[in-house]
């Protein structure tokens, strides 16, 4: 890695650090047998769907958005699961 691309690196952390917290919700897509999960903040969401509950809401977070676990629970009672 440059020491432009460090300090891009740097700047854009630091962005994500002062953004205040926007809140995401997580949701399920049913692909054949299989749910993957996905999260979403208004036009912003996941590019791919993941396997495990627990990538979703990491990935959701590494990029600066909080999820509000209350309202999960209400998703997880309607997903259909295989």
């Amino acid at each position: 890695m440059n020491k432009q691309q460090l300090i891009d690196k740097m700047m854009k952390e630091d962005a994500l650090a002062l953004k205040p917290l926007t809140c995401c919700e997580i949701f399920y897509v049913q692909v054949g047998a299989h749910i993957r999960w996905g999260w979403r903040a208004g036009r912003v969401g996941s590019k791919p769907t993941f396997d495990l509950f627990y990538d979703c809401v990491e990935d959701a977070r590494r990029r600066g958005y909080h999820v509000n676990l209350e309202l999960v629970p209400s998703e997880l009672l309607t997903a259909p699961l295989t």
